[in-house]
């Protein structure tokens, strides 16, 4: 019988019932033992393990791709949904903004029609000049000496639709023909005023003025307000024109300038230089439009 050999790390010095155990040496412990013909017997190591992980391994990877091709079909149908339901819903509230907002216009409508008058005047120097501090009227003043028709056209917004008017008077022309302006460019500015006020205070009343008459024989005529090529040939046919613009965009028109011209000229007793009107011309202004206001 072979001798048995001795238990790896054995201490002979060990007495019975293991008593006085010495201490095991860690350093022994770390030494492994490798067997190098067993290594590279390769005929020997059993691999049938790996054989069925491997097998296990490539299902597993076409499971995954399979998933995978899901997944994209998954992210990309819930990408172009979410797309489609953002895009309705975005058509949805422009059509409801849309409405409200067209319910506010007409609701602010209504409220304008409740509140006082509020006359506003505009043009001019033959509006500029005009003293309103004995009227009775809830009016404003939105004028100046040198204003053109392009001038306001240009800024319709601070001369007219912030003040909310009910009542619009305009007087523009006399400077466009002082500054060599053609008829047609004048009347074709007119109109855009008249359609701008339309579209954004359409409920307000607009009253075109026509020009007012000059007369180059008055005393104190004052040749440096306006120059030589102005004449009430011009101003007659301008006013002619602008009669006509009222008429087909269905605003009023005033005729002042019958009410203050003698023979085709201004009344002297209605100006102190030829142009400008007195207190005794203003008045004459005024009354046509008290009797247009019904005051």
């Amino acid at each position: 019988m072979a001798k048995r050999k001795k238990p790896y790390n054995y201490n002979t010095s060990r007495r019975n019932n293991n008593r006085n155990k010495e201490k095991v040496n860690l350093e022994n412990t770390v030494r492994i033992r490798i067997d190098d013909v067993r290594l590279n017997d390769e005929d020997s190591l059993d691999t049938s393990f790996l054989e069925g992980r491997i097998k296990k391994n490539k299902k597993i990877k076409k499971q995954i791709n399979i998933d995978t091709k899901k997944l994209k079909f998954f992210l990309w149908g819930t990408l172009f949904s979410f797309i489609f339901i953002m895009l309705i819903i975005s058509i949805v509230n422009g059509f409801f903004i849309k409405t409200k907002s067209n319910k506010t216009d007409k609701m602010l409508e209504k409220v304008n029609i409740k509140i006082d008058n509020n006359y506003l005047f505009v043009g001019d120097y033959s509006i500029n000049r005009i003293n309103f501090d004995n009227y009775d009227y809830h009016y404003v003043k939105s004028s100046d000496d040198d204003m053109t028709t392009i001038d306001l056209v240009n800024n319709l917004h601070d001369r007219i639709y912030k003040y909310n008017p009910s009542h619009i008077f305009i007087c523009i022309g006399i400077n466009d023909l002082n500054d060599d302006k053609s008829i047609e460019e004048i009347i074709g500015n007119i109109s855009k005023i008249i359609s701008g006020i339309k579209n954004n205070r359409g409920i307000a009343k607009i009253y075109i003025m026509s020009l007012y008459p000059i007369n180059k024989d008055a005393d104190n005529y004052d040749d440096n307000i306006l120059n030589d090529n102005i004449n009430n040939k011009k101003i007659i046919e301008l006013n002619n024109k602008i009669k006509d613009l009222c008429k087909s965009k269905n605003v009023n028109y005033i005729d002042i300038f019958s009410s203050l011209e003698d023979k085709n000229n201004l009344n002297k007793d209605y100006t102190d230089n030829g142009i400008y009107l007195n207190e005794k011309g203003n008045n004459i202004v005024m009354n046509r439009v008290k009797k247009i206001l019904g005051n």
